[in-house]
């Protein structure tokens, strides 16, 4: 498991994490054929990511030990499960974030633990030849509501 923007967030943390991803993917795939050899198996990845809140307790680096909860990291690991191998498959929120960087497909909506209502998840497909950066804002920034 990996958090982007902790401790220090970033504007552009969701595109960190599936250029991050696909570079894991890369090295696992490119090791893979050496540890068939040995152990009779392909070496693969599948990875979920989800941009939201978590909330982070203690980290202790020596124990090894780590405090970190919340739904973002529950439906991360769903849609890791849903990622077949070799796949990166991200929630909404991520996709919304950086669609003007990649090439995704979008899944049917899924009924995924922990969720009332389906998700509707994406697979990155390839990063974009000429990425578009764009900006969104969320929740109510641009709507001032005075007293």
């Amino acid at each position: 498991m990996a958090l982007f923007g902790v401790p220090t967030a970033h504007e552009d943390d969701p595109v960190r994490a599936i250029k991050a991803s696909r570079e894991i993917h890369d090295v696992v795939s490119s090791l893979s054929s050496e540890f068939e050899k040995r152990i009779g198996k392909a070496l693969c990845m599948h990875t979920g990511i989800c941009t939201g809140l978590v909330v982070t307790g203690e980290v202790n680096l020596e124990k090894g030990t780590h405090g970190v909860l919340g739904d973002t990291i529950n439906t991360a690991a769903r849609l890791s499960g849903l990622a077949k191998p070799g796949e990166v498959v991200i929630s909404p929120d991520t996709y919304y974030q950086s669609e003007g960087y990649f090439n995704f497909e979008a899944l049917d909506p899924t009924i995924v633990k922990g969720k009332a209502e389906p998700i509707k998840p994406y697979r990155v497909i390839s990063p974009k030849d000429d990425p578009t950066k764009t900006h969104r804002l969320s929740g109510n920034e641009g709507r001032a509501h005075w007293p």
